[in-house]
């Protein structure tokens, strides 16, 4: 009987586990969307060149010293306003094509451009871009590209100072030293001469000096191009004096030499040598109006022991006169 009930027992268990229901399993796909917005502010920071000023004016009437080194750009009418001195140990460059005014102060006001012993000048322009030297009225501007003013014609004269460069080479004055005429006196970068003839204050090349050679007083006037005890260093070359009320070029003393001068309706003299100069003047061209004096001008030495005799060469000379003008 009881073996009976454990079969009944273990039938039961066996239906009930056998009637029992398998788990269900379910597989289900969630498909997600988002949507992501995100804004990125970044800040750039873009330089923008300034416009360079139609002009710049260098000096403000009285005495501008230069001591260290500076650039005149083509990008400018630069307007120097007083004496500009370039003292020694200063540099200053000006680039091709670059226009400079001067205004236009009179007697001891006047302007100029001064070179001091010791001082550079590297002013090289070209054929093409020549660097010009005129004065505030002339409405010269970089849109004239033949660098031909709109209103200036070449006798119009003395409206400003003009271009002096001072060197350290032998002058024949005593001491071997003098102040240049025509701006002050006493004063170092007034001073020219020494004894280094192969001393070297820099380079003109393609550069037109116009309108200069205002009278000072007492005599005195600016050239359009000074040297005062310039070294063979130095080069100086394809220069155009236009419109001197004075000499178109004047040197003292030095051995510098000049190539390729043109000098055009100065008042005085074209060419005026000084003080025993003992260079090389090659390819000069001389147009002469109607009021104007001689060619040459040519002193000898200063120097009372006379032992600066001063063997110069002039030559490949072409001079155009005026009728009338004897």
């Amino acid at each position: 009987m009881k073996n009976k009930i454990y079969s009944l027992i273990a039938s039961s268990l066996v239906f009930l586990v056998s009637c029992e229901k398998d788990p269900e399993i379910i597989y289900e796909t969630i498909v997600v969307t988002e949507t992501v917005t995100e804004t990125v502010t970044e800040t750039v920071t873009v330089e923008v060149p300034a416009a360079a000023p139609e002009t710049e004016t260098v000096g403000g009437g009285g005495i501008f010293f230069i001591d260290d080194s500076q650039t005149w750009t083509n990008d400018r009418i630069w307007i120097m306003n007083g004496k500009v001195v370039v003292r020694n140990g200063g540099t200053l460059t000006i680039q091709e094509g670059t226009i400079i005014k001067a205004e236009d102060g009179q007697g001891t006001d006047a302007t100029a451009l001064v070179i001091a012993k010791g001082g550079t000048l590297t002013a090289n322009g070209t054929a093409e871009s020549p660097i010009v030297f005129t004065d505030k009225a002339d409405q010269l501007s970089y849109s004239n590209t033949d660098r031909i003013s709109p209103n200036r014609v070449a006798t119009d004269t003395g409206k400003w100072g003009g271009v002096i460069i001072l060197g350290q080479a032998t002058v024949g004055e005593d001491g071997g030293e003098d102040d240049i005429e025509g701006i002050a006196t006493g004063y170092d970068w007034t001073k020219y001469g020494g004894s280094l003839d192969a001393d070297s204050s820099g380079s003109l090349n393609y550069v037109s000096i116009r309108h200069s050679g205002t009278a000072l007083g007492n005599g005195d006037e600016i050239q359009g191009l000074t040297l005062g005890g310039v070294g063979s260093g130095t080069t100086i070359s394809n220069i155009e004096v236009v419109g001197s009320n004075d000499d178109g070029i004047e040197i003292f003393g030095g051995t510098v030499n000049v190539t390729n001068l043109t000098i055009w309706a100065q008042s005085d003299d074209a060419v005026d040598l000084d003080e025993g100069y003992a260079g090389t003047i090659d390819n000069v061209a001389v147009q002469m109006k109607a009021s104007g004096d001689n060619i040459f001008e040519i002193d000898g030495t200063e120097d009372s022991t006379d032992e600066r005799d001063g063997q110069f060469t002039v030559k490949n000379v072409t001079f155009i006169g005026v009728a009338g003008n004897t």
